[in-house]
């Protein structure tokens, strides 16, 4: 049994407790180019039909949305690292703050940062776009290239008013999706 019929299994049993948008404009003609703006919007409309509230965003990833956001607004590509900057603080604004949520965003790591060896944990200035895309996050984790056993490295390369820790090891179970 592969991901999508596990998944299907269980839809009932998470709908209940979240909710999934496609912002790839796959399902809905023309979703994706608003940026924040548009996913603030789309998760107000959704929690007022569903009389929810959103306890946590979680976007994957960032470069996409700035993009297609760019494309649709014909904003040339030499101006990717500012949005993907902009990107952390606008969510805190637009999104944490008024829904009183957290939010985790998902980004890539530039090329050069994917070809350490693996269990060598990037650095959040490691983005791709922007090395300075961590600058307004309250935690940047950075997760290494796994080796051939699938074990890799999570690291906090980024903490607010909290101790640094050293970096964990971790199994990835590929099949399940599960981090052990």
């Amino acid at each position: 049994e592969g991901e999508y019929e596990r998944v299907l299994r269980y839809m009932t049993v998470l709908n209940q407790h979240m909710v999934f948008l496609d912002m790839t404009g796959s399902s809905r003609r023309g979703a994706g180019g608003g940026g924040v703006d548009e996913v603030a919007i789309v998760i107000n409309s959704t929690c007022r039909k569903r009389n929810a509230k959103c306890g946590l965003l979680v976007l994957d990833y960032v470069g996409a949305m700035v993009k297609r956001y760019m494309a649709q607004r014909e904003i040339p590509k030499e101006q990717t690292r500012h949005f993907v900057v902009g990107a952390p603080m606008e969510v805190k604004n637009r999104i944490c703050n008024p829904f009183k949520c957290p939010a985790w965003l998902l980004h890539q790591l530039a090329g050069a940062a994917n070809n350490r060896k693996p269990g060598k944990v990037a650095d959040h200035t490691d983005a791709a776009e922007a090395k300075s895309f961590g600058e307004n996050l309250d935690f940047a984790f950075v997760i290494s290239k796994p080796d051939e056993a699938n074990m890799a490295a999570i690291g906090c390369t980024k903490h607010r008013r909290r101790p640094s820790k050293v970096a964990t090891v971790v199994l990835i179970e590929g099949a399940r999706n599960r981090v052990k």
